[in-house]
């Protein structure tokens, strides 16, 4: 998500200064989604939570939770206590949680 990235870490930490490639693609795609259930994807959130917010409130209907994620009792469960945490509208949380994979597999 950020733009200063050296492409050799593969879980960057840090604030996230400047948007990056992810971004810029969300924005500039319509049909492309993002899947926030995989380690980069939480570490993704939790490196920078003051950005991570508004990221999810911006692509709320572009981001998926889960697709690959299957045991809710893994410690992988922590990424749900992460999205609750951000304290989203109910209906961002319906759209990354389950209405944006519902939309697709209509498609």
């Amino acid at each position: 998500m950020s733009k200063r990235v050296d492409p050799k870490v593969k879980y960057p930490k840090g604030k996230i200064e400047e948007p990056g490639r992810t971004v810029q693609l969300l924005e500039e795609y319509e049909n492309l989604y993002g899947d926030l259930s995989a380690g980069s994807g939480y570490n993704a959130l939790a490196r920078d939570l003051d950005f991570a917010k508004p990221f999810l409130e911006r692509f709320n209907r572009k981001l998926l939770y889960g697709t690959d994620l299957i045991d809710f009792f893994d410690p992988r469960y922590v990424h749900i206590r992460l999205l609750e945490g951000f304290k989203l509208d109910r209906e961002a949380y319906e759209n990354i949680y389950h209405r944006n994979l519902e939309r697709l597999i209509r498609h």
